[in-house]
């Protein structure tokens, strides 16, 4: 089985970068408490609570561990209805996290190819 598309990160651009992406997302939120205050008022924690998970889990993706924990921890606190909607994502992104955290990054990577039916990444020395 092949995948249909690919989607590369460049360690330099927004869409690898979960802290600048949380940036953007705030911005645009508050642009809306200044249309629709009482919209923000109602759901501004749960969304940004959700948010904070869904970044999360591309950081926990990438192999960065740490800081999916921590964004985890703080969408937590933010609303802990996460734990409860949806609780497998949460659940899942708590895991991956944590093994991310654990295992040396080489073993991270193929366990995540591995997981998504990837071919693994042959690594040739160079001269």
């Amino acid at each position: 089985m092949q995948p249909l598309t690919l989607y590369r990160l460049i360690t330099y651009g927004l869409s690898a970068n979960v802290e600048k992406q949380f940036e953007s997302w705030l911005n645009f939120r508050n642009k809306i408490a200044g249309i629709a205050p009482e919209l923000v008022a109602s759901v501004g924690r749960t969304s940004e609570a959700f948010q904070l998970r869904y970044l999360a889990r591309r950081a926990a993706i990438s192999g960065d561990g740490a800081t999916a924990l921590k964004l985890l921890l703080r969408g937590v606190r933010r609303n802990p209805v996460i734990l409860v909607r949806e609780a497998h994502k949460t659940i899942a992104t708590f895991a991956v996290a944590g093994v991310a955290v654990i295992v040396p990054a080489w073993t991270f990577e193929r366990l995540s190819r591995w997981s998504l039916g990837l071919p693994a990444v042959s690594r040739t020395a160079t001269a």
